[in-house]
């Protein structure tokens, strides 16, 4: 049986490699949510937000309202 490591950080690498507007907001989670790769793949795609998650989520709505698809990388309890 074979496991799967950092699926989701891989995931997330090969789809935005595909689309150029796809962005990662990150709340200084970036290894525990499984995206630090992708800063490193993307680092003008990869945006540190803080310790602030409910700002977090106002700039990805806002963003979305501009063409790009961010998402968020947090805990769901934030």
């Amino acid at each position: 049986m074979k496991i799967e490591l950092n699926t989701h950080e891989r995931c997330m690498i090969d789809f935005a490699a595909q689309h150029p507007e796809v962005l990662v907001l990150s709340a200084d989670l970036g290894s525990s949510c499984e995206v630090k790769k992708f800063r490193a793949t993307h680092p003008d795609r990869y945006l540190t937000m803080g310790i602030a998650e409910q700002n977090m989520v106002g700039v990805a709505a806002g963003m979305s309202t501009m063409g790009y698809v961010p998402f968020v990388s947090s805990f769901a309890m934030f």
